[in-house]
């Protein structure tokens, strides 16, 4: 059984934190045009959460959260997601991403992609397309 933490980096923190994140958000294709400077201030200013991705004890990558409200109710939005792994990040950490969505109220958790192969891989943890987004109901 691996040892795995998903660890909340507070907005405060964030400047420790950035050096070895913004080369990774640099090589990212950004879909919807984001610049790694667009995804500090969003931390930085409470329009997102950066969590901290752990394996037994080794950092594996981070993702970035935010809450959309819409609608019918608030949905996460899984909007970055890096990992330098052999392992399957969202087998791993599926169950914390839910206990945040539950937390922050929402029922839905979404993120989308211009990788073709997640539409093999999304329907696995229960996401479906939803325009370009992927999305699952919060268990």
């Amino acid at each position: 059984m691996l040892n795995r933490k998903l660890t909340l980096v507070p907005p405060e923190h964030l400047a420790r934190e950035w050096p070895a994140l913004r080369m990774p958000l640099a090589a990212m294709h950004a879909a919807d045009g984001w610049l790694p400077e667009d995804v500090y201030c969003a931390i930085k200013l409470g329009g997102a959460s950066l969590y901290l991705l752990e394996v037994d004890g080794e950092r594996q990558g981070f993702v970035v959260l935010r809450v959309i409200h819409e609608v019918d109710g608030p949905r996460l939005h899984i909007w970055v997601l890096h990992a330098d792994t052999q392992f399957d990040v969202m087998a791993l950490f599926s169950d914390d991403i839910n206990a945040i969505a539950r937390t922050a109220g929402a029922s839905k958790v979404t993120f989308g992609t211009t990788r073709c192969g997640w539409q093999r891989v999304a329907p696995r943890y229960g996401f479906r397309i939803r325009e370009t987004l992927y999305e699952r109901i919060v268990r």
